[in-house]
């Protein structure tokens, strides 16, 4: 291992996903603002299969390759066909074919645009479907003194529905210290769950960050 630096990323600068290319001066006009791009960007994506068939909403079948469309300048680039104005509530139709991931990139775009350092996160989610623990992806934001979960396929006035009593429209995390139960912050653990406790930050009885969700981050 000797000679190797670590690897240092500059979240708050483009990767080539998240870089808009041609279609950057079309966002100039957004704001600096958390929940403003949360927003926006929750009304760029409509669902592939999570508000059942697309057909049924109005497209046509020769959109869903849109489905697989991987890079924000070619989203945008789509987006702005299908209306010139980024910031007007567009109809279904008038929304890129898409999943979380999409929802997420197009978010970590319009925030690193403004030069706010942000990441996608790749995980279990278990306050899409009741009982599940479904594979998602959300982006997390920092706000000048730590990392926040923010999941933007929701506006941000629209609470995320929750298995607990907490609502998990963002959520955030801090590593547990030595000798502190490992019980995960918003979460509320069952009546007959117990935490265990943790002998060192990195010993294995201490999931991070938190039992009911992992998440990892990518660029």
């Amino acid at each position: 291992m000797s000679g190797r630096r670590p690897v240092t990323m500059d979240y708050a600068t483009q990767s080539p996903f998240s870089d808009p290319g041609r279609h950057s001066d079309w966002l100039d006009g957004t704001p600096a603002d958390f929940a403003a791009l949360r927003d926006i960007a929750s009304g760029l994506v409509f669902h592939h299969w999570g508000n059942g068939d697309p057909t049924d909403h109005g497209f046509a079948p020769s959109r869903f390759p849109e489905i697989d469309l991987r890079y924000a300048e070619a989203m945008l680039g789509r987006l702005r066909e299908l209306n010139p104005s980024l910031a007007a509530e567009r109809r279904p139709t008038e929304r890129i074919l898409g999943c979380c991931r999409d929802f997420t990139l197009l978010y970590v775009t319009l925030l690193r645009h403004h030069h706010i350092p942000a990441r996608s996160r790749v995980g279990f989610g278990n306050y899409l479907v009741p009982g599940w623990h479904l594979d998602h992806v959300v982006a997390e934001v920092w706000d000048g003194s730590r990392w926040r979960l923010v999941d933007p396929q929701f506006a941000a006035a629209n609470p995320l529905p929750s298995t607990s009593s907490t609502s998990r429209a963002t959520v955030s995390w801090s590593p547990p210290t030595p000798g502190a139960p490992c019980a995960p912050a918003p979460w509320t653990p069952p009546p007959s769950w117990s935490p265990p406790t943790c002998p060192s930050p990195s010993s294995a009885a201490c999931p991070t960050p938190a039992t009911t969700s992992r998440w990892t981050w990518r660029p």
